[in-house]
C-alpha cells in the first residue's frame, strides 16, 4: 500500500479574516488557500502509526456521506477530543500497478472544533482493502 497525505493534514482553511502573517500559506493563489496550523501540523506527526494500526481485524472505518472517502475517528488528549482522519482508498492505475496493490491518501485530519462530520455506516478497515483490491463493490452496514 502506498500512503500519501494532503497538507490538509497540517493546514487549515484561511477564512475571511487575514491569516497570521507569521505562518505559511499554502494554496495562495488558488481561491481556497489554506494557513499553516501547529496544532494540525503536531497531531500529523503521529499519523503514519494511525495509519499503521488499521492493519488490524478489529480497526473500523466510516463512510463519509460523500460515498466517496472513508474517515477514522479516535480520542486525543491534546487538545483534549475527537480526532478524525479521513482518506480515500483506491487501486493503482497504470504501471504503479505492478509495484503496489493499492494507494491510501490521507485528504485530511483534525482535531473536531465544533459539530461532528456526518458518517454513514462501518466497515472493518482489511476488508475494505480486500474489497477495494478486487474490484468489489463496498456496501456498509447502516
Amino acid at each position: 500500500m502506498h500512503v500519501t497525505f494532503s497538507n490538509h493534514c497540517f493546514t487549515k482553511r484561511c477564512l475571511d479574516a487575514m491569516p497570521d502573517p507569521r505562518q505559511p500559506i499554502f494554496d495562495g493563489t488558488t481561491d481556497r488557500p489554506r494557513a499553516f496550523c501547529p496544532v494540525r501540523y503536531r497531531l500529523s506527526r503521529k499519523l503514519p502509526s494511525v495509519i499503521h494500526a488499521l492493519n488490524h481485524p478489529k480497526a473500523k472505518v466510516w463512510q463519509t456521506s460523500s460515498r466517496r472517502n472513508w474517515a477514522y475517528s479516535m480520542t486525543v488528549e491534546d487538545p483534549k477530543g475527537p480526532y478524525h482522519v479521513f482518506f480515500e482508498v483506491r487501486r493503482p492505475g497504470g504501471d504503479r500497478r505492478q509495484s503496489q496493490d493499492l494507494n491510501l491518501v490521507v485528504e485530511s485530519a483534525y482535531h473536531q472544533t465544533e459539530r461532528a462530520p456526518v458518517l454513514l455506516g462501518s466497515i472493518g478497515f482489511v476488508l475494505l482493502c480486500g474489497k477495494v483490491y478486487l474490484g468489489h463493490p463496498v456496501a456498509t452496514k447502516r
